[in-house]
């Protein structure tokens, strides 16, 4: 059984020293994204990390910030008016059914909740449908070891699993940082031979 953050604590998602544990901009170093991209902070909790991804995409595109708790949605909402971030819509959203047309999708951020999924496999394969051919999904997970921050290690699965997870769902790992000492980042983009490997 898995584990959701408990927004009673919604503070700490909030903290200013979350960026030194990881920088969206990680990502954007290893990515190209088109004009006017489409981005969707998905498990997005309090909105923490809109304003960036609000930048990445620029006037022309569009973020989409998705939950499945009501509080994070308003909470998200909340801060989106306040500080004006016109190319976010804040939605709500089922675990495994975003609400999102096919292929739409040029980059998808999973920061701190692959851990909280009750069926992971459900939500990738979801994902692999709003994802445009040459989307990329980046995955932020925390280290399964002893930290001073963030849940206990015994409810982080092992990365090692979540690659095969993902490789089983269509998904080819195109870049990763295992170095950190709370947390691992992980870029995949869609395998090219997922339709000949993967059941209709």
């Amino acid at each position: 059984m898995t584990h959701k953050f408990n927004l009673e604590h919604a503070e700490r998602l909030e903290q200013p020293d979350r960026l030194a544990l990881f920088h969206p901009d990680l990502f954007l170093r290893q990515v190209t994204l088109p004009p006017a991209p489409v981005l969707a902070d998905i498990g997005t909790g309090t909105g923490f990390y809109l304003p960036i991804l609000s930048r990445w995409a620029g006037p022309a595109g569009m973020v989409w910030a998705l939950d499945t708790q009501s509080e994070a949605v308003a909470r998200a909402r909340q801060k989106v008016r306040d500080l004006g971030l016109t190319n976010v819509e804040v939605a709500a959203s089922r675990e495994s059914e975003l609400p999102l047309p096919d292929d739409s999708v040029d980059f998808a951020l999973l920061a701190f909740v692959f851990h909280e999924l009750e069926r992971p496999e459900e939500l990738l394969a979801e994902l692999r449908r709003v994802m445009r051919a040459d989307g990329r999904l980046g995955l932020v997970e925390w280290t399964k070891a002893e930290r001073d921050k963030g849940p206990p290690p015994s409810e982080i699965p092992d990365p090692e699993a979540m690659r095969a997870m993902f490789a089983r769902q269509g998904w080819r790992e195109q870049w990763a940082d295992t170095s950190g000492n709370y947390c691992h980042l992980f870029l995949f983009n869609l395998d090219p031979r997922r339709d000949a490997m993967l059941p209709e």
